[in-house]
């Protein structure tokens, strides 16, 4: 009688064979929980703001708040100027409407997230050093009004009439700080406030002839993405947190020092207590930049020869920063600083040139004279960790220049930490 001896044979599904093409197969990847997605406006608080004026918005938080995804600001500018045909443009080195801000504040129920002082020169300094030189050209021209002159009184093809000796543009900004992330309000009580302080006029236009004498904001909203998910997601999360956990929001902090250079050695110790310090950047204008409209407000390098970041006494960078012998080493420790050194893929708007080229609306910027910024890195590795960076408790600053208006930008990692009662706790 022959012997039968049986094999096991397990049971494989098709969509793991070679054979079976990749669009016959299932999806692994993860997908999102079951939710609903409506973009919403919030509109401010305040009435229409002239110059240097201020306007909150308010939005409320709880269970019905959603996620707060994609949030921006949108608002419109009537600048009036004091003759028709009057060419009207925004300072600084790319010229864009963050040039009529002074200040950004956002907290929950009295919490401090952030606070930007001098918002026009760091958020300013990040969109012009963190995009590309094609997105300042194209998308932003429209976003923001970069690099464009706008005539008083002569309405663009298609929109709305400006009106006699006005111009009047909407704009859109981007949010920095806690709000450029994904925010779950619906883990959160009580109310998240911004707050926007205006700038005077001299410090928002540049005027090649005559002056604007006098703006208004208004209409100014902010716009998100409203993520509502399931009850059942939700309920989970809760649940985690009751546990003990803690729902953690990691964001970028901006902090600004602004003062008055003096010719030769300039010394800073500024007390700032931080885990993870990212990147220290320093740009300079004239004097005379804030408060006369004939100024353009570009960022000059005022024969910058050190500068030198020390973290509780300990040097940063051994990197000899002199803009006069070797520019190219600023502005490499300048995009290392900004997280993209050696990167092809996107191109600074800087430009190895003498002069500003007037004679087309895309202004190639020279970087010594016109689009000039120096920074250090404290980035201590490439991967995404939490907490990069190097932390500090005095920050040292010293660098030579001649006389003139500098801005000192910080980036630091932050966390907030949401617990189950929906309060927020801020780790830095």
């Amino acid at each position: 009688m022959a012997s039968m001896q049986q094999f096991h044979q397990p049971y494989v599904l098709p969509s793991f064979r070679d054979a079976v093409p990749e669009s016959w197969r299932s999806n692994n990847a993860p997908k999102p929980p079951a939710s609903s997605l409506q973009t919403v406006v919030i509109s401010s608080l305040s009435a229409s703001q002239s110059a240097s004026g201020h306007t909150d918005i308010s939005v409320p938080l709880g269970p019905s708040a959603g996620i707060i995804s994609q949030a921006y600001i949108r608002f419109t500018l009537d600048a009036t100027t004091d003759a028709d045909g009057r060419s009207v443009q925004f300072k600084g080195a790319q010229g864009t409407c963050l040039s009529l801000i002074n200040r950004y504040t956002t907290s929950v129920n009295g919490i401090a997230l952030d606070t930007i002082s001098n918002f026009d020169k760091s958020a300013g300094l990040l969109l012009e050093h963190c995009t590309s030189s094609d997105y300042i050209k194209n998308d932003l021209a429209v976003l923001m009004g970069a690099n464009v002159s706008f005539v008083a009184g002569t309405t663009p093809t298609g929109q709305s009439t400006y009106g006699a000796s006005h111009v009047i543009e909407t704009f859109c900004i981007p949010l920095f700080g806690f709000l450029a992330g994904t925010i779950p309000a619906y883990l959160m009580n009580g109310q998240l406030n911004i707050g926007i302080d205006f700038n005077s006029i001299a410090r928002a236009f540049y005027m090649v002839a005559g002056s604007v004498s006098a703006y208004t904001i208004s209409n100014v909203q902010l716009v998100y993405d409203r993520i509502s998910p399931s009850q059942e997601f939700v309920d989970s999360v809760k649940m985690d947190l009751r546990n003990g956990n803690k729902f953690v929001i990691p964001y970028v902090n901006i902090q600004n020092v602004g003062l008055t250079s003096q010719t030769n050695a300039n010394n800073l110790n500024i007390g700032v207590n931080y885990s993870s310090l990212r990147a220290v950047l320093l740009t300079q204008t004239s004097l005379t930049t804030d408060t006369d409209t004939t100024v353009e407000g570009l960022n000059a390098s005022f024969d910058l020869t050190q500068f030198q970041v020390s973290c509780d006494g300990r040097l940063l960078s051994a990197v000899n920063y002199n803009s006069q012998t070797s520019p190219a080493l600023c502005f490499l420790e300048a995009q290392k600083a900004c997280g993209r050194a050696w990167d092809s893929s996107i191109s600074d708007p800087c430009a190895f040139l003498t002069a500003v080229n007037t004679a087309s609306t895309v202004v190639a910027r020279s970087y010594l004279t016109n689009n000039f910024f120096a920074g250090t890195s404290g980035i201590r590795c490439n991967e995404q960790l939490a907490f990069a960076g190097t932390p500090v408790s005095v920050l040292g600053i010293n660098y030579t220049s001649t006389t003139n208006t500098s801005n000192i930008t910080l980036l630091a990692d932050m966390q907030a930490l949401l617990d189950d009662q929906g309060n927020v706790v801020i780790y830095r």
